[in-house]
């Protein structure tokens, strides 16, 4: 038996009372669930409604997809007056964010984040992207959710290691924000809690992103300490995307390696307090995941993928590092030599 889904959620159509509702879920969703949310959502209301499937992953960031939702869109007469609920992880909320912002210059849409990741980080923000050229998220707008609501029951359908990819951008907040953050995780993992304790957990680290977007919307300047771990990360994700699925490192994963070699770097640039700690616990959680020994990917190869970073300007790499715990800084320039540096202090095997 589901609990209720919550209240404001099903207060929403109530109150914006749009000519239809398109619900885009993840086809791999649990379809019990997926039906819950649906008629919570829905309410008592007559308002017509459509679904469309879509398999989650990586392998949907890219124009069919788009191409898919919009003829789906049109052949269900979805107006400007319509409305989407995206239930689904990361990869389904990044793309269909994209697409009701461009189809008919702007649907009002809603995120139900199924995945530990998608309500730490995809599903708040606004940003929407597919990827391009092997490049992850190069194309993309700032088109902002409604709303988004977690709710603690999806946890039981996921498996281990999306419950680590998210747990790592909880890291990432945690380490960024401040060190009271940090220690209220650093000696836990996502496998030892209870599902209300992880969701309250998630929750304060979606409020540390949620304020610095508040801040930054358009990542002018404070917005890019969100990017901590992710210049590297990115690029090693960007490394195996034309591989095999079972060689793709995933998102959490890669980040996970980017903030072992950003907290590298800003030792060697800073002298960062508790940046060998902090590498420590994450090589710890890495190895509990099972992605415990480090990518064999030349720092030269990771080093093209990093040039063709968003956040890079006038030719140069940019970085954001730590001067401490909770003391994150950006638009930093990082070179070859120094990213080299770092990637090869990660020894490979129990070492950080």
């Amino acid at each position: 038996m589901y609990v209720p889904i919550p209240a404001p959620a099903r207060e929403l159509i109530s109150t914006l009372r749009p000519d239809v509702v398109i619900f885009v879920a993840d086809s791999n969703l649990p379809p019990p669930l997926v039906e819950h949310w649906r008629l919570g959502i829905l309410a008592a209301t007559n308002i017509p409604h459509h679904t469309i499937n879509l398999p989650g992953g990586e392998s949907i960031k890219r124009t069919d997809t788009l191409e898919l939702l919009w003829t789906g869109w049109q052949a269900q007469g979805v107006t400007r007056s319509s409305f989407v609920v995206a239930l689904g992880g990361g990869t389904v909320t990044d793309v269909v964010g994209l697409a009701a912002s461009t189809f008919k210059r702007g649907l009002s849409w809603c995120a139900v984040p199924t995945t530990l990741l998608g309500m730490v980080d995809a599903a708040i923000g606004g940003k929407t992207a597919i990827n391009f050229g092997l490049v992850k998220n190069l194309i993309g707008t700032f088109h902002p959710p409604i709303a988004v609501f977690t709710d603690a029951q999806w946890f039981s359908s996921l498996q281990p290691i999306e419950l680590w990819n998210g747990w790592m951008e909880m890291a990432k907040h945690a380490l960024i924000h401040s060190q009271a953050s940090w220690d209220a995780m650093r000696r836990d993992s996502p496998l030892t809690m209870d599902g209300n304790a992880l969701q309250d957990l998630a929750i304060a680290s979606g409020q540390i992103k949620s304020a610095i977007v508040q801040q930054d919307p358009q990542e002018k300047g404070l917005r890019k300490t969100l990017n901590f771990g992710h210049t590297v990360g990115h690029a090693l994700e960007a490394c195996t995307m034309a591989g095999p699925n079972d060689a793709q490192l995933p998102h959490g994963m890669a980040v996970g390696w980017g903030m072992l070699c950003a907290l590298h770097w800003s030792e060697n640039r800073w002298g960062c307090p508790g940046a060998a700690e902090a590498r420590a616990v994450i090589r710890g959680w890495l190895t509990a995941a099972g992605w415990g020994a480090k990518p064999a990917i030349t720092p030269s190869a990771v080093w093209e993928k990093m040039q063709h970073d968003k956040k890079n300007r006038s030719g140069e790499v940019l970085e954001v590092g730590l001067r401490a715990i909770g003391e994150a800084c950006w638009d930093e320039r990082i070179t070859a030599t120094a990213f080299t540096t770092a990637w090869t202090a990660i020894e490979d095997g129990a070492s950080a």
